[in-house]
């Protein structure tokens, strides 16, 4: 089996200062805890955890390679994402408050 260290070590440096980091995911669950409680925040830590999970296995099993070979799948995934931001840009305009 060849291993190539220098791309395990690349990958297992952005898996811990991925999920150290205070991105948005950590102040999400800090803010639902601090509103809710611990017991009320369980589904948030669960959610964020396993897509965390999803990205880290997509992107060891060769995500990438998928996207770079495949024009048609990266214009599509940009689309759904522009729209996606769309949405949540209109839904917080429109929220009130």
């Amino acid at each position: 089996m060849n291993v190539d260290i220098a791309a395990v070590a690349a990958f297992l440096l952005f898996a811990v200062s991925a999920s150290l980091s205070p991105g948005p995911n950590n102040l999400l669950i800090a803010a639902c805890g601090s509103g809710l409680g611990f017991v009320r925040t369980i589904p948030a830590i669960v959610g964020v955890s396993t897509g965390f999970l999803l990205l880290l296995l997509i992107g060891a099993s060769g995500g990438a390679a998928l996207l770079t070979g495949n024009d048609r799948l990266v214009l599509v995934l940009k689309l759904i994402g522009s729209v996606y931001l769309l949405y949540l840009a209109w839904k917080l305009a429109s929220s009130g408050g």
